[in-house]
């Protein structure tokens, strides 16, 4: 096998049992919109208050 042929087969691998949780940590913990916007208008009553 070539080394190209080599080097593909090593990246689909690592790619494959790559842990998706990863780079969802802290990620999937938002708002949805309604409450993301509640938050924002909660903290601008307590900026102007």
């Amino acid at each position: 096998m070539s080394r190209m042929l080599l080097k593909l087969i090593k990246g689909s691998l690592n790619a494959i049992a790559y842990n998706a949780s990863e780079t969802l940590d802290e990620k999937h913990a938002n708002g949805t919109p309604l409450q993301e916007t509640v938050k924002q208008v909660t903290d601008l009553h307590k900026m102007f208050k």
